[in-house]
């Protein structure tokens, strides 16, 4: 039973520097597509809810979001960017 205990724990600790890793990875190409650092990026550009999200796997939910059928919308933002809006909003109920 310790063993497995211990097992679960450096499995869980394995993940969460994949995931760490996966994250610096993805702040590290925004940053340089932004031509800023990975700290102005986490502070400025990239919402904490993403990091949040991701850890927990709840940001694959945004993918599966239904595109918008508004005309007003689709007028002024890509399906991209409403899916994130109405991410963001749904976050804040």
């Amino acid at each position: 039973m310790v063993e497995t205990a211990a097992a679960d724990a450096g499995g869980a600790a394995a993940n969460r520097r994949a995931n760490r890793r996966q994250i610096d990875d993805v702040v590290d190409t925004v940053a340089a597509r932004l031509v800023n650092t990975r700290a102005v990026c986490r502070s400025s550009y990239i919402h904490p809810k993403v990091f949040a999200d991701f850890e927990t796997g709840a940001l694959a939910d945004l993918a599966k979001m239904r595109p918008s059928r508004s005309e007003t919308l689709t007028r002024w933002m890509d399906a991209d960017e409403i899916r994130v809006q109405r991410w963001l909003r749904k976050g804040e109920m």
